[in-house]
């Protein structure tokens, strides 16, 4: 993977996990935090799923991992609430990404592969 520029870092703050968050035609939580290695470095991803029980068009639900970026410095300070905070550089190139993608889709049973 090509090196990136500090200028791309950003924060990615560790909330916690499995707490459902409730929208209007369902809800979704993040089930997992996960690490994998990628060219030599880490990537960050989460894994997570949508419960749609309260749509119009119908119930269903759907496995999703989102890829937040490569790491840079893991766990490296703490917010104010006392969450931890990993500095990432996202990942932008679309053939990393795709890369990526079918990576995570062959390792992981999601239906969704998302790049924050």
């Amino acid at each position: 993977m090509k090196s990136k520029s500090a200028d791309n870092i950003v924060e990615y703050t560790h909330g916690p996990l499995d707490e459902s968050v409730v929208a209007i035609g369902g809800s979704f939580q993040i089930t997992e935090e996960k690490r994998m290695n990628y060219h030599g470095e880490e990537v960050l991803y989460l894994m997570g799923f949508a419960h749609m029980d309260n749509a119009c068009c119908g119930a269903w639900g759907c496995c999703y991992a989102i890829v937040k970026g490569v790491i840079k410095d893991w766990k490296c300070k703490e917010d104010q609430q006392g969450y931890a905070i990993t500095r990432v550089v996202p990942i932008v190139d679309p053939n990393e990404q795709d890369h990526i993608r079918k990576k995570i889709m062959t390792d992981e049973m999601v239906q969704q592969v998302i790049f924050t």
